[in-house]
């Protein structure tokens, strides 16, 4: 489709650069909403206390809305929890009263949710779980409702923890090199993953398709805390020696943090994805690991 075109609020964070390298890849036009003076055609500029002009999306075949700050931020003060909360709804906000706006001629609307929203001990679960408790699924929860104020078909895209060096494994990487890598708590939880790669074919896939309603974005297999970050050590070749109990993990980063992100337990099916025909890159937390961590990878 020589015109097609996507309209992209969150471009700049890891899975946005993707996100839009992949898209200008397969030429297509990526219009970008931004929070500076834009310094392109393809730029706009937004959340500026204005509305967004229902015009910048007229005629896109998809508009996706990435935004929102890392809950990777510690602590969790009262300050912190109103920005995670203002960077995701006030957005989706704005997208939604412009999509209102242009009626049956609205595009596909998809947004980033995450697969948090079953809560910090949900066991497995697939799309048509109930919302658990804990703060991250309060901050999906919220996030979801500010995207479904319009009657636009939209995708409540569930993200994993991305299995990235700019994302979860970020804070992994500089202590498995210091040789401080180990078990977390019990090393058995369920960490709901998905590959960098396979997030941003998901999301694509999603706005393609246009699949309206929860999706989750996670990996295909099951993957403990343990399976991912003894493969981090693996792949940089260090030891894997140093355990962390759990109340070491709370008393250091907040029980509150660490219950819903170290020590989360949930195994989040793509069951949508994989029914609607989605094919995954990467099969195991290991392999996606395994390629995201080439750059680093100590042989010696």
């Amino acid at each position: 489709m020589p015109n097609e075109f996507v309209v992209i609020g969150g471009a700049s964070g890891s899975i946005g650069r993707a996100l839009v390298s992949s898209y200008e890849n397969d030429g297509v036009r990526v219009v970008r909403l931004v929070r500076r003076e834009p310094t392109s055609a393809d730029e706009v500029r937004w959340l500026d206390g204005n509305e967004l002009d229902p015009a910048v999306l007229r005629g896109a075949s998809a508009v996706i809305c990435l935004n929102g700050s890392s809950v990777g931020s510690l602590p969790w003060t009262k300050k912190k929890r109103a920005e995670f909360r203002q960077s995701r709804v006030i957005p989706r906000h704005l997208i939604a009263r412009a999509l209102m706006q242009l009626g049956d001629d609205a595009p596909h609307f998809v947004h980033a949710s995450a697969a948090g929203i079953y809560g910090f001990d949900a066991g497995v679960v697939a799309e048509d779980a109930a919302i658990g408790t804990g703060f991250t699924a309060e901050l999906a929860e919220v996030t979801e409702a500010a995207a479904s104020l319009t009657t636009t078909p939209t995708t409540h895209a569930r993200i994993g923890v991305v299995l990235h060096p700019e994302s979860v494994l970020k804070p992994l990487i500089p202590l498995t090199l210091l040789g401080l890598a180990g078990r977390l708590a019990s090393g058995a939880q369920s960490w709901p993953w998905v590959s960098l790669d396979d997030a941003v074919a998901g999301l694509r896939f999603v706005a393609e398709h246009r699949l309206a309603g929860p999706v989750n974005l996670t990996g295909p297999t099951r993957a403990t805390a343990t399976d991912i970050t003894f493969a981090v050590a693996r792949e940089l070749n260090k030891p894997y020696v140093v355990p962390v109990p759990a109340f070491a993990l709370r008393a250091v980063i907040g029980a509150e943090a660490a219950n819903n992100m170290l020590l989360i337990d949930a195994e989040v099916r793509p069951q949508r994805l994989l029914e609607n025909g989605f094919v995954f890159r990467y099969e195991t937390a290991e392999e996606a690991i395994h390629d995201s961590l080439a750059p680093l990878r100590l042989d010696a």
